[in-house]
């Protein structure tokens, strides 16, 4: 169980949450109540004691990097657009860091840098074949630019 965020914390992460599409209406399903009463509590600042702990559990476990939720974008089936939100929990026997810059093969999404703590790596794709799986996974946060440019890729 993760600590008790505070309810002027748990608004800020919501927000930064509803930038991204799908993902408050995961958090409500995941906490059991509607879309409606999470944007309430944007709102309205004010929610009961137990479903501060939920939230701060979830938020928590969201930031730690232990839940991803993943959109597929909408695609043509039988006629119908099909549009799903994935919800995936971290593997317990994933590594919890990494280097800077790993090989492809030896990439972990769920890991963090072992650098800075960053949660989100960038693949380094040759910028002659456009085809091309990326050789190397660099981090967002250490790996700048210009490095980026040296050792064969494209900004990210």
């Amino acid at each position: 169980m993760s600590r008790l965020l505070l309810v002027s914390e748990i608004i800020r992460r919501l927000r930064l949450h509803q930038q991204h599409w799908g993902h408050i209406t995961v958090i409500a399903s995941m906490s059991d109540v509607s879309c409606e009463t999470i944007r309430k509590i944007m709102r309205d600042g004010r929610m009961s004691l137990r479903l501060q702990t939920v939230l701060s559990d979830i938020l928590e476990r969201l930031d730690r990097k232990e839940i991803a939720i993943k959109r597929n974008s909408p695609t043509i089936a039988i006629g119908d657009y099909v549009n799903k939100t994935l919800i995936e929990e971290r593997p317990h026997d994933a590594p919890y860091t990494q280097r800077r810059i790993v090989r492809a093969s030896e990439y972990n999404r769920w890991a963090r840098c072992s650098a800075c703590g960053n949660a989100y790596f960038s693949g380094i794709k040759r910028t002659r074949s456009d085809g091309e799986k990326p050789r190397y996974y660099a981090c967002d946060g250490c790996v700048d630019t210009p490095d980026r440019i040296m050792m064969g890729g494209r900004a990210p």
